[in-house]
């Protein structure tokens, strides 16, 4: 496939427009000292499924667990892999039927970020996800649902015991 490449005075068509695959749907900066940040208004019926990331962000504390919550209500069940970058430690945190589901560990010196899809959120069925992170000292992956048949239009991310400062969550949106 050829991908467009526009410049000034260039005809803008709509074939060129519907070769695009990832569309912005939202830019949030996040505030200063914050233990929670909510993503409102990303998850629509004009997109199925969505790349969301979040990087920049330095956190009050290392190495401590990061959650996310599609609804704050029971259901969502995920698995969280992690490994040190020295390869000595690892782990796995599992989330079951609880009203957050773990994604990331936390890291100053905005070392954390991650990326993640989310697959249907907007629609009256189970909304998954999957992505991977970095943090301080370790490198994950991470998966899961939030097993409620419910539209969603966003997400919380839960810096629990912990604060942070800083950063940018984007959500684009997957053209079909």
């Amino acid at each position: 496939m050829t991908y467009p490449v526009f410049a000034s005075g260039d005809v803008y068509t709509a074939q060129d427009a519907n070769a695009i695959g990832l569309w912005l749907v939202k830019s949030q900066t996040v505030g200063s000292g914050v233990a929670s940040v909510a993503i409102t208004s990303c998850f629509s019926s004009d997109y199925r499924n969505y790349r969301v990331t979040f990087e920049g962000g330095s956190q009050s504390s290392n190495n401590l667990a990061i959650q996310l919550q599609f609804a704050n209500t029971v259901g969502h069940y995920a698995n969280m892999r992690y490994d040190s970058w020295s390869g000595f430690a690892a782990g796995t945190l599992p989330t079951t039927n609880q009203n957050f589901a773990y994604f990331g560990l936390s890291g100053s010196n905005a070392t954390q970020s991650f990326s993640m899809d989310v697959y249907d959120p907007n629609l009256a069925q189970y909304t998954k996800y999957s992505g991977m992170f970095t943090g301080n000292d370790y490198y994950g992956t991470g998966g899961g649902v939030y097993a409620t048949a419910t539209q969603l239009t966003g997400f919380t991310i839960i810096f629990p015991g912990y604060t942070n400062t800083g950063g940018i969550v984007k959500v684009y949106g997957y053209r079909d």
